[in-house]
């Protein structure tokens, strides 16, 4: 309930925390040892700065509760105004998230007559990420290769996603399959190691073994070459492959290769135990649908597997603060809005993290 009458300004500003008592708070002295007493200091400063302008926003909105403004309750609130500030800090470096939305991977040629005597190669880009409609067509690889080949040029492919095996019966019909492509008549082949591949991420180089180390001659080559644990990533890629357990050891590729059935099991699954931990009485509320996924990271834009999805709604926020609310979660949980409904696609969500996803909706009140 509103006061009678609003507070003066300056008698509410005078109740601030100095930044020495919030320096003398539990949750400083927590903080100390991994931020330093300068950065610390400089924390609390802004934590109180920040305070001070929500004060005298709630008092332009006169939106002011007489209980928010005893000492004691501004200090707990610059306290956690601060820690606020310092989790803020720590999401700028590498953190996990869970991937909800569905998107598996969060990245033309003509005119013979343009040959001339300084053609080095001819280059066909194929388009992962992008698709030309209409009036198009594009020469198969062969044809390219024995044009190339009869004006004594070499031809390069980048193939783009990096499709190591035949991925049709999941969809991706016209993904390039590089050992195909070298069998055409390819000289090179350039295709992402984190895409399709599945590995780290990095760009590889394949082709004829005169012209790879031409390449690996040339003095760029030092400067782009990936380092040793990008390559032991892709060893271990590479022998998953090898190994023809790529659909079980390998992440992106256990997400594409996921039946609409199996991933229907798993959402009523989840949704019954769910529904069973929030009781009856929860604001939030779930319910499974027909979707689609999509496959993303420059990948197979026309490409849409089915699956089932979890549709949330609460009764106090709309779509967008439920979708906030995940997404500042912890560990954050990344989910997609279509017509004001919070969407979870259970696709990109490995089964170990399906207790971590339970945990975060089952807090949710």
């Amino acid at each position: 309930m509103k006061n009678q009458k609003t507070p003066d300004k300056t008698e509410v500003l005078r109740l601030l925390p100095s930044i020495d008592a919030l320096l003398h708070t539990e949750t400083t002295r927590k903080l100390l040892p991994e931020c330093g007493v300068k950065h610390l200091a400089l924390l609390a400063r802004n934590a109180t700065d920040l305070l001070r302008r929500e004060i005298q926003e709630k008092i332009s909105n006169d939106a002011i509760n007489e209980e928010d403004y005893s000492r004691e309750n501004l200090l707990k609130q610059a306290e956690e105004n601060l820690e606020t500030l310092r989790q803020n800090e720590k999401k700028t470096s590498l953190q996990k998230v869970i991937n909800a939305t569905g998107v598996v991977i969060h990245t033309n040629l003509g005119y013979e007559n343009a040959i001339g005597e300084n053609t080095r190669l001819i280059l066909r880009v194929h388009p992962s990420n992008y698709r030309i409609v209409g009036f198009t067509a594009s020469p198969p690889l062969a044809k390219l290769a024995e044009l190339a080949h009869r004006n004594d040029i070499l031809l390069y492919e980048d193939a783009g996603s990096g499709a190591i095996f035949d991925l049709s019966r999941y969809g991706l019909s016209d993904e390039p399959i590089i050992n195909q492509s070298i069998a055409a008549g390819a000289d090179v082949v350039t295709f992402s190691g984190d895409k399709l591949l599945g590995g780290a991420q990095s760009g590889l180089i394949v082709g004829k073994s005169e012209t790879i180390e031409k390449l690996r001659k040339h003095p760029l080559y030092r400067a782009l070459r990936v380092d040793k644990l990008i390559y032991a990533a892709l060893e271990a890629t590479l022998e998953a492959f090898g190994r023809e357990s790529t659909l079980s050891e390998i992440p992106v590729l256990r997400m594409l290769s996921l039946t609409n059935d199996e991933i229907k099991q798993r959402a009523f699954a989840f949704s019954e135990k769910l529904s069973e931990k929030l009781g009856k009485n929860s604001a939030l509320q779930i319910e499974i649908t027909n979707g689609t996924s999509v496959i993303g990271g420059g990948s197979a834009p026309l490409v849409q597997p089915a699956t089932m999805l979890l549709v949330l709604r609460h009764e106090k926020m709309s779509a967008s603060e439920l979708e906030k609310t995940l997404r500042l979660s912890k560990p954050p949980v990344i989910a997609r809005i279509l017509e004001d409904k919070v969407l979870i696609d259970l696709r990109t969500i490995s089964e170990t993290e399906e207790a971590e996803l339970f945990e975060v909706l089952a807090s949710i009140f």
